[in-house]
């Protein structure tokens, strides 16, 4: 890379919030939890089941619809809640402590050796073999450094979509040969 590759942009508290929500949705730990609490219910349904078998009456049903119907809406009332349980947990967690690093203007630079973010409160240099994937979703540019730790940058901060390409191009050819 003969000139180094910049972007400035400006990290807000909702832009964070954002990120960890794409990466809840997207996240395979949070599938497997997800998949659990249903296998749970779908076990307690089971149970239900065989318990209204063997009462006296056996199944109708007004039985079943009173066991199930409840079930049926924890399951669909869990789906629906949880990307706003997501969004106030990640508001509460990052008012807990100051939140000078991770938000307001930055820098990011492209080196040879590694990516430069430059900020406010200083400055934080990244070598390649520590970046792991770059992700552009419909709002952001998300350069990953573990499973749950991104430089999240807004598509907004680039002058056009060919500079957002060319900045995201030149992160994949970093990380193409560990491929």
């Amino acid at each position: 890379m003969s000139q180094p590759l910049q972007v400035e942009y400006e990290n807000t508290i909702e832009d964070l919030v954002a990120f960890n929500e794409h990466d809840t949705r997207r996240s395979a730990t949070v599938r497997r939890l997800l998949l659990g609490f249903v296998l749970a219910v779908l076990a307690l349904s089971a149970l239900s089941l065989l318990q209204l078998r063997h009462q006296d009456g056996g199944l109708d049903g007004v039985s079943l619809a009173v066991t199930f119907v409840p079930i049926a809406l924890v399951v669909v009332l869990a789906f629906l809640v949880l990307p706003g349980l997501v969004r106030v947990a990640a508001r509460q967690r990052l008012r807990e402590g100051r939140c000078d690093a991770l938000v307001g203007p930055r820098t990011l630079t492209l080196e040879d050796d590694g990516i430069v973010e430059r900020s406010r409160t200083g400055e934080t240099r990244t070598s390649w073999p520590a970046v792991e994937r770059v992700v552009v979703d419909d709002r952001f540019v998300l350069i990953y450094l573990s499973a749950v730790h991104a430089h999240v940058v807004p598509r907004g901060a680039f002058a056009s979509r060919e500079q957002q390409d060319r900045f995201v191009a030149a992160i994949e050819r970093h990380l193409k040969p560990r491929r």
